[in-house]
């Protein structure tokens, strides 16, 4: 199980905090006494992975990825290293503007892409997902409360 979290990324330099809280919750709860030191097998202090950012990228939508893009592979941790983002995104079907669309023009994003949710920017950078479902469900309300 162990391998399993460390190939997929987890932080090996963060075992003994990890180890120290196990072992503080264990004592909490089932009491007992905790022996003093360390035991360290791991050969070295992995050195910190460096990710690069492309600053005018960090903020941007540059695709969206649907459940059923990744349906085939979300079970087959052998794909898990092997398969990039960038090979499964795509443009989305539509996408709204904070600034530029209006609830009429929305709704027919909506009716035309057949898109139950669509991604939504504000000057350009990705702000979120508008869900179909529930701007309906929050129109409904509307038109129950000035209905009554």
């Amino acid at each position: 199980d162990a391998s399993y979290r460390f190939e997929r990324g987890a932080d090996i330099n963060a075992c003994e905090q990890a180890s120290r809280r196990c072992a503080q919750l264990i004592l909490e709860t089932a009491g007992g006494v905790l022996a003093d030191g360390v035991v360290e097998a791991y050969p070295e202090i992995a050195k910190a992975k460096e990710v690069a950012l492309r600053h005018a990228k960090t903020g941007a939508l540059l695709g969206i990825v649907l459940l059923d893009d990744i349906r085939s592979i979300m079970f087959d941790p052998s794909q898990y290293d092997s398969i990039k983002v960038r090979d499964l995104m795509h443009e989305p079907p539509e996408v709204i503007d904070v600034d530029q669309d209006n609830m009429v023009g929305i709704m027919q994003k909506f009716q035309e892409s057949s898109a139950w949710n669509l991604p939504l920017v504000k000057e350009g950078q990705y702000y979120g997902f508008i869900s179909k479902s529930k701007l309906l469900t929050a129109y409904r309300r509307k038109l129950i409360h000035f209905t009554i």
